[in-house]
């Protein structure tokens, strides 16, 4: 089981506890502060950027952060490629922007562009710099800095029965004169899988016969005072686990070495890794187990499934299974009630009993609201839930299949004092895509497909492919509220962006492109939010929208 010292003991004694106390048997939570001293805090968010490519050159779309912004939310900049890319992805910090062409893949300093021109308008030198290595498919980055994981294919290549893969971490971040980019091969005698990212740490599979799987912690950039893994190097393989298909795993994060007083350790302001969160198996046979990341110490084994999406190793955008002070893990039990546990003492509580209802998933939003699906009465409804104040808050009706799709970080903030905030989410209908809160109908949205993104306050962006494929939009979904009722504003609230120098004329970000045959890739800085910054997918003339995905990539689905 990969446990040091007495942590078979520790695990025995915990299935036993698990065995004897059912679900019904856990305790109400009563009232809880999940948000206390944040893990992820808004003051540490940094700009979103998005980059969007349908040839030789991008399209860089972030926040602007300038005091002249004015009226202008956004900023723009078109920088020109080598090539048309396979993929491009944008590192964790949102500086770096790395694309792949064939087996070679490059980098750009977007703050060094952006510094050549302060508007941030029109189109400027890239100045990319080959990353070296075969790399043949991204992966993904780190969640808190500049570290790629990559996949390199043998000579058969991608398309052989049992393609020979090998994957590898490089560092793309800033290097001082005459350093070489550090760079090695993640689990070397393995086919590893990658299935959750942290800061410093990997998380991947390796699949044993008879649907069974082996799961391994690597460390790509640990913090020497904190992770005391005696006797591993950087990139070996630290056996945690085995088990059943692992539908959810995450890693969770802790204070930088510089916020304990390290600031000698290399990356000191990037946060540590604390735990290592996996779900095996799902419905009545799901169990999750929680390891140490510092000493793979095994901590906890209890029935019950982490699911912050319908899909395996996916989150719905903006939620999160841990809570913002991040010590409570949301999670359905296998009777499918909703619980939480309290990572600090691994002891469980009762949220909401299934009675006539059955929890489908359930996560925290980064100011702390719980959000819900739920099977009631053959169809599927979406709540959200004030912890401090014990309100179940319904966001749709039973009157068909409610699907949660994204949620904001933030509730809305009312004008007065006599309202307390109010969630909204996006779900999606039987037939519709739409914007739901409080005491309001549902507002449809219109797009057949799209994908969203967190912006740090109460408000949602849309990333949308309109149905001629000519074109993509970037749109703002801002609520407004009408006493304690919201509606929401798609048109009047859209991002705009400057194009020119003088700016008289903004208008909402809109990027065309030549024709529904044309290649599009997407990236997204993962900043400003807590999934895994996996590497998008570009389009295909089959699968024209693919670039809105978010999950894995194909190699981590295996060969």
């Amino acid at each position: 089981m990969g446990m040091r010292g007495g942590g078979f003991s520790q695990v025995l004694a915990t299935v036993a506890i698990a065995a004897s106390l059912g679900a019904c048997d856990l305790e109400p939570c009563g009232p809880l502060d999940l948000v206390g001293t944040q893990t992820r805090g808004f003051d540490r968010q940094g700009p979103t950027v998005i980059a969007v490519s349908d040839g030789a050159q991008v399209e860089v779309v972030r926040t602007c952060a300038r005091a002249d912004c004015g009226f202008a939310e956004l900023e723009i900049q078109s920088l020109p490629l080598r090539a048309p890319p396979d993929q491009i992805m944008l590192t964790a910090s949102g500086r770096w922007l790395t694309y792949r062409v064939g087996s070679g893949a490059y980098r750009i300093d977007l703050d060094a562009t952006q510094s050549q021109s302060p508007g941030g308008l029109g189109t400027q030198s890239a100045n990319d710099v080959g990353v070296p290595g075969n790399i043949d498919e991204l992966v993904g980055s780190l969640r808190g800095g500049d570290w790629l994981i990559y996949r390199t294919y043998g000579a058969g290549g991608t398309h052989d029965a049992e393609p020979r893969s090998e994957l590898w971490a490089v560092y793309v971040g800033e290097l001082a004169e005459g350093e070489a980019a550090q760079q090695f091969r993640l689990g070397a005698g393995h086919d590893l899988r990658v299935v959750a990212m942290g800061h410093r740490h990997i998380v991947a599979r390796e699949r044993l016969d008879e649907g069974r799987e082996d799961l391994y912690l690597v460390r790509v950039a640990p913090a020497r005072r904190v992770d005391i893994l005696a006797g591993s190097a950087v990139g070996d393989p630290l056996h945690l686990t085995s088990g059943d298909s692992f539908r959810r795993v995450m890693i969770t994060e802790g204070p930088s070495p510089a916020e304990i007083d390290d600031s000698t350790e290399p990356h000191a302001e990037v946060p540590t890794d604390v735990q290592v969160i996996a779900t095996t198996g799902e419905g009545a046979s799901a169990r999750t187990l929680i390891f140490a990341v510092a000493d793979l110490d095994h901590v906890a084994n209890f029935s019950g499934e982490v699911v912050t999406s319908l899909n395996p190793l996916e989150d719905v955008p903006g939620l999160s299974p841990v809570s913002p002070d991040g010590k409570h893990l949301a999670y359905v039990t296998t009777r499918g009630d909703l619980a939480l546990r309290n990572l600090d003492d691994q002891r469980s509580c009762m949220v909401r009993p299934a009675s006539a209802t059955r929890h489908v998933l359930a996560g925290f939003a980064a100011d702390g609201t719980i959000y819900l699906q739920a099977e009631e009465s053959g169809h599927e409804a979406v709540y959200a839930y004030q912890a401090d104040t014990q309100v179940f808050t319904p966001l749709t009706g039973s009157d068909q299949q409610w699907r949660l799709q994204a949620v904001p970080p933030r509730r809305y903030e009312l004008d007065d004092d006599e309202h307390p905030p109010l969630p909204w989410a996006i779900v999606r209908g039987d037939d519709e895509l739409a914007a739901r809160g409080p005491g309001t109908g549902p507002k449809n949205l219109s797009y057949e497909q799209a994908s969203f993104l967190p912006r740090g306050d109460e408000t949602l962006w849309l990333l949308e492919a309109n149905n001629d494929g000519s074109h993509l939009d970037l749109r703002r979904i801002q609520p407004i509220a009408s006493g304690n009722v919201l509606g929401f504003d798609t048109t009047d609230a859209d991002p705009t962006v400057c194009r020119g120098a003088d700016c008289k004329s903004p208008k909402p970000y809109s990027h065309e492109y030549s024709s529904p045959l044309t290649t599009v890739c997407v990236s997204v800085s993962q900043s400003a939010i807590d999934t895994t910054p996996w590497a998008t997918q570009c389009s295909e003339p089959t699968k024209p929208k693919r670039y809105l995905d978010s999950g894995p990539p194909a190699g981590e689905l295996g060969p």
